[in-house]
């Protein structure tokens, strides 16, 4: 029962880093537009909402080969552990 109990906060962790890249990429691909296209981001302004397809959906941040090699493998562990011991 104990590994699946550390399922919850393997899952909880593996959405806020996902949720933490996610962001990343979006202040990211606003800080490129900038520098790629002045005046195209008004001054003062962080538009994140019009970055919402592609590598800035969520899934691919959750999916990503960041993050996915770290969180799977410790589910699968706890999971087999849950239905093998």
């Amino acid at each position: 029962v104990y590994a699946l109990v550390g399922i919850l906060p393997t899952a909880i962790f593996w959405f806020l880093d996902s949720y933490y890249l996610w962001q990343e990429r979006k202040f990211r691909a606003v800080y490129s537009d900038i520098l790629e296209h002045p005046g195209k981001v008004p001054p003062f302004t962080m538009p994140v909402h019009l970055y919402t397809a592609g590598k800035y959906s969520f899934w691919d941040v959750f999916t990503s080969m960041t993050i996915l090699p770290l969180y799977l493998p410790v589910v699968m562990i706890l999971l087999a552990i849950y239905l093998f011991f």
